[in-house]
């Protein structure tokens, strides 16, 4: 389940057109439950599945914050902020290795150039930050490291870049 709450401030300011208009987005939310539909649903036992085997993720609260702006006919500029607690405790780092998703914090860059009133070229940037979790070992359970100590780390970055052509029929 989703929950959430979200906003839109537009420029207080009347235009006769969207040129220096600006646009800020706030919202937050939390995810919350096993997954439904789908796959999962279907194959209730399966990794992931409501009966099967999880990554142990919990609940994760999410802020976003993303503003636009219209600089002219031509170009609209976007940047936005996205900030979420981590799913992964140190208990379920051995198992996550296949699934290291740990990012918490990501950045957004974006535009918009229009090339005709029907076309449009669009790019946008994502950096999430380097993010770890470090833990005990799950093999640390096997008998025959009974002794051992041994701890995990997973960590993930990621970037992504992006480009689209629009045509409005």
């Amino acid at each position: 389940m989703t929950t959430g709450i979200g906003g839109h401030v537009p420029n207080p300011l009347p235009l006769k057109d969207k040129a220096n208009s600006t646009a800020l987005r706030v919202s937050g939310s939390r995810k919350t439950g096993p997954l439904k539909g789908g796959a999962a649903a279907s194959n209730a036992n399966c990794l992931g599945g409501s009966s099967g085997a999880g990554f142990g993720w919990k609940s994760v609260d999410v802020f976003k914050l993303g503003v636009q702006y219209v600089l002219n006919q031509q170009w609209t500029l976007r940047a936005g902020y996205n900030h979420t607690t981590n799913p992964i405790t140190s208990e379920n780092v051995s198992f996550n290795v296949l699934a290291p998703g740990v990012v918490q914090d990501h950045i957004t860059l974006g535009t918009t150039y229009n090339l005709s009133p029907r076309s449009e070229l669009t790019g946008a940037f994502m950096y999430a930050f380097n993010n770890e979790v470090t833990g005990p070992s799950f093999f640390n359970a096997l008998f025959f490291f009974k002794t051992s100590n041994t701890t995990e780390k997973i960590e993930m970055w990621q970037w992504s870049l992006g480009v689209q052509y629009s045509y409005k029929f």
